[in-house]
């Protein structure tokens, strides 16, 4: 009864005998029927009874029972075909890893878009259950992106255990320190923005940033918690501009930011120029609550709004050295991945000089205009570069939707800002969000906090996080 092999093509096309490109996470046919698309790609075999196998006795048309059959009749262990491993955790290992796999286009590739610290979780499945089912509702929920359908009640299940299965884990002070918890604090993350789940967002990065200071330490030996820490270490920077509750002290900081990790690259000086920002803001919200000039707060922002602008300049070189073909250097499929990943980080560069510039104009009103009008600059060249992130939707080019919004903010043209908006609405739709909500809500509040400079008519109610 030996496995033949048959057609990898995908359950639907296989039942209406269509033929199936295989492609990942779902075949072009499913993607085009809005259909789920299972098994694509996957080795079947169909199993057949082989005449000289059977005894004397026995007919070719007889089925074989092997509890029936002698010993003698049966095939030997080394002549079977091994059954593909079913349980649970090898399921999700697998589903899991083609989210990530380097033949996952970069529209749907979840190691490109949010860090390479996930290549390491299929190993470390199995021993953290609050990361195991984190990782099970990132996996329904990224089908349902990718294949633009409602988010399914599957899903919503899944991250509700999810939820669970972390609050268990951070009731457990030993637990919660873990790095598998942390990394299930970040998944948990992505999959709230897969799902348009908003309100929860600030209280999970404040819970990351917890977790952080609990820790107060990092293996530099260990390459899963390097990389984790380098990718968990922006949203909580981002969510410490924005809620007063993620606090860290100087030291703290330095020990998340200033480390020997990429201390020394673009990315590491981006983090260290972003972390001040903090408390730039505190001060300059008793500046303008008493009314004195604080000359140091002044001269330090200007210094880290310069460092960040030079540091623009080295990116954007770099982004024009790659634009073309550097004979010599690199394949082609190389050189559109390194295309791809400069331009992401000048975009979100951008979008990060924009919030400096913001808050550094609430100070320097000596500069007011000269800031402005660098702000419309950087809103222009980020819309100038929409089209190009355009074909990485929804996941490749989702940063896009964090520069578009920082492109507003920063803009004082109505013409820009109106450009930003139509583009701002196209990239929102590739996620779940309230349909009846405006794709600037709660931007002029993060402005304010930005620039604490706050006009009367502007109550503190309004300020939203």
């Amino acid at each position: 009864m030996p496995g033949v092999p048959s057609s990898r093509g995908c359950d639907g096309c296989r039942k209406q005998k269509k033929k199936c490109d295989q492609e990942k996470p779902a075949c072009s046919r499913c993607r085009r029927l809005n259909l789920p698309c299972i098994g694509a790609g996957q080795q079947r075999y169909q199993f057949k009874a082989e005449v000289g196998f059977l005894s004397n006795t026995s007919s070719p048309d007889e089925t074989l029972n092997p509890e029936q059959t002698p010993i003698s009749t049966r095939r030997t262990s080394s002549t079977e075909v091994p059954q593909s491993p079913s349980n649970h955790l090898t399921l999700l290992s697998s589903s899991f890893f083609n989210t990530i796999k380097t033949t996952t286009s970069f529209k749907f590739n979840l190691l490109w878009t949010y860090g390479s610290f996930l290549e390491h979780i299929p190993q470390r499945l199995g021993n953290n259950a609050a990361l195991d089912s984190a990782v099970n509702a990132l996996v329904g929920a990224h089908s349902d992106i990718c294949l633009r359908r409602e988010i399914s009640t599957s899903t919503l299940a899944r991250y509700s255990r999810a939820l669970r299965a972390l609050r268990q884990y951070l009731d457990d002070p030993v637990k919660a320190c873990a790095a598998e918890t942390l990394c299930a604090v970040l998944i948990l993350l992505t999959c709230q923005s897969f799902l348009g789940i908003k309100e929860k967002q600030w209280g999970h990065y404040e819970g990351a940033a917890q977790i952080l200071r609990a820790r107060r330490y990092y293996n530099p030996q260990d390459d899963f918690e390097c990389k984790l820490l380098l990718s968990l270490r922006g949203p909580v920077l981002l969510g410490a501009i924005f809620d007063a509750k993620i606090h860290f002290s100087p030291i703290e900081w330095e020990t998340i930011v200033v480390n020997q990790l990429n201390g020394a690259t673009a990315e590491g000086i981006m983090m260290r120029c972003v972390a001040r920002l903090p408390d730039f803001i505190q001060r300059g919200k008793r500046v303008c609550l008493t009314g004195i000039v604080d000359e140091e707060l002044l001269h330090s922002s200007r210094e880290n709004y310069q460092i960040f602008k030079n540091l623009l300049e080295e990116i954007l070189l770099q982004v024009i050295k790659y634009r073309d073909f550097p004979e010599g250097v690199f394949d082609y499929a190389t050189l559109i991945r390194v295309q791809a990943e400069l331009q992401r980080a000048y975009v979100l560069a951008l979008s990060i000089a924009i919030i400096l510039n913001i808050n550094l104009r609430s100070t320097d009103m000596e500069n007011s205009g000269q800031l402005e009008a660098e702000s419309n600059g950087f809103a222009n060249e980020i819309l100038a570069y929409e089209g190009s992130a355009a074909q990485y939707r929804p996941l490749g080019g989702s940063y896009m939707s964090m520069a578009l919004q920082s492109a507003w903010m920063g803009s004082t043209d109505t013409e820009i800002r109106f450009n930003v908006e139509v583009v701002l609405v196209e990239y929102l739709r590739d996620f779940p969000r309230d349909k009846d909500a405006s794709c600037t809500d709660g931007l002029e509040a993060k402005f304010w906090l930005l620039h604490p400079r706050k006009p009367a008519c502007i109550e503190e109610s309004s300020v939203i996080h």
